[in-house]
């Protein structure tokens, strides 16, 4: 959807039984591996530019809102 100025917000709760910094690290350094966490929420993502786990990388996320992927 590059250049067509679509942009949104999206907030979730998700309850995960796991210590803090186990989530934080799977987002930060492991992201592929939310949607093995997640899988009816999230169900994948791409790096699009950087690495996994670096400032200023963008990764496009693929999930599931009010049904729809």
């Amino acid at each position: 959807l590059k250049g067509m100025g679509l942009k949104s917000k999206l907030s979730a709760q998700i309850e995960v039984k796991a210590k803090n910094d186990v989530f934080h690290d799977a987002f930060r350094h492991k992201p592929h591996h939310i949607s093995t966490m997640t899988p009816v929420h999230v169900q994948g993502c791409d790096c699009l530019e950087g690495d996994f786990g670096t400032v200023g990388s963008k990764i496009c996320w693929k999930y599931t809102h009010d049904g729809k992927e």
